[in-house]
């Protein structure tokens, strides 16, 4: 039982193989590494041995071909090309040697993936050092890499990106009391991987900025007409200071304020 290669056509960056057996084409898209592999030039004869040795060949360099689209299409870490090779349960020893090629040609190389991660989430990105390290270990890359190349990651910088993201942060928000928005700000920081103290050295040090920036006055007086509108459609047994202080401290505004604008006899008691 013999299959003969009946023609070899260039497909974009693959061939098409067609093998005639029995009066019968086979076709078989391939890429050079298996036209080098098994010499095959037209009109060559392969006996049965050899085609079962061409066609498990073929499958298995599908899989490398899928790989290496996968590895060149974006940058990724060896624990992500495994991971995407688990969907074709391919064995384990098979999918080291598919992954080590990658990483003898340097397209599969954790090291470089760990220094251009750190440098681009730090200065093009603004992420935290923390958040960093979290996202890496979860892509497979050692706790020793990371730390050898996040000392690139400067105070300095991390100081430069906590700035600038309070600054965007302060400008499209809108009017809150000032307390809510420096603790909203700290939270999104926390979030981004900054550390805490960090985070409240520089928020602190920017409150002149940040109050600035923000008319609480004008949120404050929203929400006491809001409250005030509530209470005179309400039949409530509390005085209107009782029911709007606790409110508007909840709120975040503060106990100051919230006397200053009260209006009537009862804020004149407490200024």
């Amino acid at each position: 039982m013999i299959y003969q290669v009946n023609q070899i056509e260039k497909n974009k960056n693959k061939y098409i193989l067609s093998l005639k057996h029995q009066e019968k084409s086979i076709e078989f898209e391939v890429s050079d590494e298996i036209i080098l592999e098994f010499r095959l030039v037209k009109g060559k004869v392969l006996e049965k041995k050899d085609f079962l040795d061409l066609k498990e060949a073929i499958k298995h360099d599908n899989y490398r071909q899928k790989l290496l689209h996968y590895a060149t299409f974006k940058a990724r870490t060896e624990l992500e090309a495994s991971k995407y090779l688990d969907q074709f349960s391919i064995p384990e020893k098979a999918k080291a040697k598919y992954i080590d090629k990658l990483k003898t040609a340097k397209i599969i190389d954790d090291d470089l993936y760990t220094k251009q991660y750190i440098d681009e989430y730090s200065h093009f990105r603004m992420i935290g050092p923390n958040k960093i390290t979290f996202d890496l270990l979860q892509k497979g890359i050692s706790q020793s890499m990371i730390d050898r190349h996040l000392h690139q990651y400067s105070k300095q910088l991390m100081t430069e990106n906590i700035q600038t993201l309070v600054e965007k942060r302060v400008k499209s928000s809108k009017n809150k009391p000032i307390y809510k928005i420096k603790e909203s700000l700290k939270a999104y920081l926390v979030n981004k991987g900054y550390d805490y103290d960090l985070i409240q050295e520089i928020v602190e040090r920017m409150s002149s900025h940040i109050e600035d920036e923000i008319d609480e006055d004008v949120a404050l007086e929203k929400d006491y007409d809001n409250y005030l509108r509530k209470y005179k459609k309400s039949n409530q047994s509390q005085s209107f200071r009782d029911f709007i202080l606790p409110k508007l401290m909840q709120k975040g505004y503060s106990y100051h304020k919230i006397i200053q604008i009260l209006k009537g006899e009862e804020a004149n008691e407490y200024e």
